[in-house]
């Protein structure tokens, strides 16, 4: 059984946790968009699944293992964090991610829970009581010390779009299959970017940019073996409370106005787009069967609503409901992923045209990534607007629903649009990126 020490920080802010997060092999950082915030630092156990496609199965076993060490008093706020990968197949694609490309897990040794501004509720843990007293004082001692300032962040450096001219032409490829074949209805392609900067990129930086870019969004920070994976997403996978639940269809992109008005006109011009209100449709009709499947009771509406961010707004169907036993949670995330907002419909036929045009793994990139405390209540988001970080390097991945009327150039210019507050956020100054 797992020794614990709870304790509530005053007169601490955010940045001090970022500034002390280096010190620590694993990192963790999630904030929702109504700003509720958890970090994790430190690993008391940690999972990389086997494979992809063992994934969902390796994290249900291993977190029934850790619950069974976890004092029942603190078993809803100790939680692990952590991703699953996009892929649940092998495939010739090139990896970039190293061992993340199969998914990473963490229960983390020092757990933070915003409680109010300046104020964190801190959970420790060790593997026996022994080591507890040292461990909590090695924590405040850290903590203390007032940390270095996090790095300035950097400008710009290259930047180049990744196979874009076969990308768009698969793009067409794709159009004209789907116009062909009755049940193929539409697939995501994603697209990367690659770039490089004047100096080391810092994962905790760059997720403070990301609050101050994106404040409506989620701010996801995985930071393991020399790798981070930062996102921006403002979609949500599911939120969950027990038997409740939280889900949204989400699908559609337009950009927002300069001015109140102009935004207006193009929201109504995406709620009355015949391609994107299609696209979002197939989203929902496949998100709602899968719930059913699960017997579960759902609240919607029947017309979608507009979720806006800074610089895109998109077409939003909430879904609330219920499942029959909490223990369902697993094997509802493994379903829902990856909706066909990220997906396709049909699901199969889609992950085999995006393994045969893709040419890179798409790892962390769309995948649910999030928590889970061991009384069932957590929240896992869907990793796009995203980034992977190494050093001075970060690969940018943006994608496109694609279904039988789409447009490629069109296509293409929605890749650039989702690039951008990527770049806002890991670079001081950018180039205007086009394509």
């Amino acid at each position: 059984m797992y020794a614990y020490h709870q304790q509530v920080l005053k007169q601490i802010n955010i940045e001090q946790i970022l500034q002390i997060a280096p010190h620590f092999s694993d990192f963790f950082a999630f904030e929702t968009p109504d700003h509720q915030i958890r970090f994790g630092l430190g690993t008391i156990s940690q999972l990389t699944p086997d494979s992809p496609q063992s994934a969902f199965a390796d994290v249900k076993q291993w977190q029934i293992t850790q619950k069974a060490q976890i004092p029942k008093v603190i078993q809803n706020q100790a939680q692990i964090f952590g991703a699953y990968p996009f892929e649940n197949q092998p495939s010739q694609q090139h990896n970039i991610w190293g061992s993340l490309a199969r998914g990473y897990f963490f229960l983390p040794q020092y757990t933070l829970i915003q409680q109010a501004t300046a104020t964190f509720e801190l959970l420790v843990l060790t593997q026996g009581p022994q080591q507890l007293s040292q461990a909590v004082s090695d924590f405040l001692n850290i903590l203390a010390l007032n940390p270095n300032a996090l790095p300035a962040t950097p400008n710009l450096d290259t930047q180049q779009a990744l196979d874009l001219a076969h990308w768009q032409q698969q793009v067409g490829n794709t159009v004209a299959k789907l116009q062909h074949q009755d049940s193929f209805k539409k697939v995501v392609l994603a697209r990367a970017l690659t770039t490089t900067s004047t100096g080391a990129i810092s994962p905790e930086k760059s997720w403070l940019n990301a609050r101050a870019i994106n404040p409506e969004t989620y701010h996801i920070l995985l930071r393991h073996q020399g790798l981070a994976f930062l996102s921006a997403t403002p979609e949500r996978l599911i939120q969950f409370n027990q038997t409740h639940f939280k889900t949204a269809a989400i699908a559609g992109t337009m950009a927002r106005g300069k001015t109140p008005a102009e935004d207006r006109q193009l929201g109504n011009q995406l709620l009355s787009d015949p391609k994107n209100r299609q696209e979002q449709a197939f989203v929902t009709k496949t998100i709602l069967a899968i719930l059913h499947r699960h017997h579960a009771e759902v609240q919607y509406q029947s017309r979608p609503t507009l979720l806006k961010n800074k610089n895109v707004q998109h077409l939003c169907t909430p879904i609330t409901g219920q499942i029959p036993t909490p223990a369902g949670i697993f094997d509802l995330i493994a379903d829902l992923h990856p909706t066909p907002a990220l997906g396709g419909v049909p699901k199969a036929q889609a992950l085999a045209q995006i393994q045969r045009i893709e040419p890179l793994k798409r790892g962390l990139f769309g995948a649910p990534i999030g928590y889970l405390t061991f009384d069932h209540v957590g929240e896992f988001a869907v990793g796009i607007r995203s980034a992977l970080l190494k050093t001075h390097q970060a690969t940018l991945f943006a994608g496109a629903g694609i279904v039988a009327d789409s447009v490629p150039a069109k296509e293409v210019k929605e890749t650039a649009l989702k690039f951008q507050p990527m770049l806002n956020t890991l670079y001081e100054r950018t180039n205007v990126f086009n394509v």
